[in-house]
Protein backbone atom coordinates (compact mmCIF):
# COMPACT_ATOMS: atom_id res chain seq x y z
CA UNK A 1 0.00 0.00 0.00
CA UNK A 2 1.21 3.34 -0.86
CA UNK A 3 -1.45 5.68 0.81
CA UNK A 4 -0.80 6.98 4.12
CA UNK A 5 -2.93 6.08 7.16
CA UNK A 6 -5.19 8.02 8.96
CA UNK A 7 -5.90 6.39 12.40
CA UNK A 8 -4.75 3.76 14.73
CA UNK A 9 -5.84 2.87 17.88
CA UNK A 10 -5.54 -0.57 20.10
CA UNK A 11 -8.02 -3.30 19.40
CA UNK A 12 -7.31 -4.67 22.72
CA UNK A 13 -4.28 -4.58 24.88
CA UNK A 14 -1.67 -1.87 25.45
CA UNK A 15 2.29 -2.23 24.70
CA UNK A 16 5.42 -0.96 26.68
CA UNK A 17 8.90 -0.19 25.77
CA UNK A 18 12.33 0.88 27.38
CA UNK A 19 12.73 4.46 27.10
CA UNK A 20 15.96 3.45 26.06
CA UNK A 21 15.09 1.38 23.51
CA UNK A 22 12.63 4.15 22.23
CA UNK A 23 15.47 6.41 22.00
CA UNK A 24 17.49 3.78 19.80
CA UNK A 25 14.94 3.22 17.34
CA UNK A 26 14.16 6.89 16.72
CA UNK A 27 17.67 7.44 15.94
CA UNK A 28 18.29 4.65 13.76
CA UNK A 29 15.00 5.08 12.01
CA UNK A 30 14.74 9.08 11.66
CA UNK A 31 14.29 8.84 8.25
CA UNK A 32 11.55 6.32 8.09
CA UNK A 33 9.37 7.75 10.51
CA UNK A 34 5.54 8.95 9.71
CA UNK A 35 4.78 12.44 10.74
CA UNK A 36 2.59 11.02 13.51
CA UNK A 37 4.31 7.96 15.37
CA UNK A 38 4.39 6.72 19.14
CA UNK A 39 8.02 6.87 19.53
CA UNK A 40 8.29 10.82 19.04
CA UNK A 41 5.65 10.49 22.02
CA UNK A 42 8.37 9.06 24.63
CA UNK A 43 9.86 11.47 26.54
CA UNK A 44 13.52 10.35 27.22
CA UNK A 45 14.31 12.88 29.36
CA UNK A 46 12.27 11.53 32.28
CA UNK A 47 12.54 8.62 34.66
CA UNK A 48 16.01 6.03 33.22
CA UNK A 49 16.75 4.38 30.25
CA UNK A 50 15.29 0.90 31.66
CA UNK A 51 11.68 2.24 32.35
CA UNK A 52 9.69 0.58 30.83
CA UNK A 53 6.63 3.02 29.12
CA UNK A 54 3.58 2.63 28.22
CA UNK A 55 2.79 3.33 24.96
CA UNK A 56 -0.51 5.16 25.29
CA UNK A 57 -1.65 5.67 21.90
CA UNK A 58 0.27 3.38 18.93
CA UNK A 59 0.32 6.22 16.74
CA UNK A 60 1.75 5.55 13.13
CA UNK A 61 -0.57 8.01 10.45
CA UNK A 62 0.09 11.21 8.29
CA UNK A 63 2.55 12.06 6.17
CA UNK A 64 4.45 9.01 4.79
CA UNK A 65 2.56 6.11 7.22
CA UNK A 66 1.91 4.15 4.30
CA UNK A 67 5.64 3.69 3.07
CA UNK A 68 7.08 3.25 6.30
CA UNK A 69 4.32 0.96 7.36
CA UNK A 70 7.29 -1.67 6.45
CA UNK A 71 9.22 -0.71 9.24
CA UNK A 72 6.85 -0.64 11.85
CA UNK A 73 6.73 -4.38 12.47
CA UNK A 74 10.77 -4.75 13.19
CA UNK A 75 10.03 -1.53 15.81
CA UNK A 76 6.95 -3.47 17.40
CA UNK A 77 9.46 -6.16 17.94
CA UNK A 78 11.23 -4.17 20.73
CA UNK A 79 7.96 -4.08 22.34
CA UNK A 80 6.53 -5.88 25.15
CA UNK A 81 2.82 -6.96 26.33
CA UNK A 82 0.07 -8.39 23.97
CA UNK A 83 -2.45 -5.80 21.95
CA UNK A 84 -4.18 -5.78 18.97
CA UNK A 85 -3.51 -2.76 16.63
CA UNK A 86 -5.98 -1.54 14.02
CA UNK A 87 -4.85 1.03 11.14
CA UNK A 88 -7.25 2.78 9.26
CA UNK A 89 -5.67 4.01 5.37
CA UNK A 90 -6.69 7.01 3.97
CA UNK A 91 -9.75 6.55 2.19
CA UNK A 92 -11.25 4.55 4.92
CA UNK A 93 -11.51 1.50 2.13
CA UNK A 94 -8.95 -0.74 3.94
CA UNK A 95 -8.08 -1.50 6.95
CA UNK A 96 -5.38 -3.72 8.39
CA UNK A 97 -4.17 -5.25 11.57
CA UNK A 98 -0.83 -6.01 13.69
CA UNK A 99 -1.27 -8.23 16.64
CA UNK A 100 2.38 -7.84 19.55
CA UNK A 101 3.10 -10.44 21.65
CA UNK A 102 5.63 -9.94 23.68
CA UNK A 103 7.59 -8.72 20.60
CA UNK A 104 6.21 -11.25 17.67
CA UNK A 105 4.49 -9.29 15.15
CA UNK A 106 1.53 -10.75 13.07
CA UNK A 107 -0.39 -9.21 10.33
CA UNK A 108 -4.39 -9.91 11.15
CA UNK A 109 -6.89 -9.32 8.63
CA UNK A 110 -9.92 -7.22 9.74
CA UNK A 111 -13.47 -7.90 9.92
CA UNK A 112 -15.87 -5.62 10.95
CA UNK A 113 -18.95 -6.86 12.79
CA UNK A 114 -22.52 -5.12 14.21
CA UNK A 115 -24.22 -6.13 17.06
CA UNK A 116 -27.78 -5.06 18.47
CA UNK A 117 -27.26 -2.18 21.46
Amino acid sequence: MSYNITHTEYVRGKLKIKRAEAARLKREHRDFLPEMNFLDDIDEDVGTPEDLVEIEVPSWNGEHSGHDYDFLPGILSCTRGKALILFVWEGGESQTGLEVDNGSVKTKKIKIATEDE
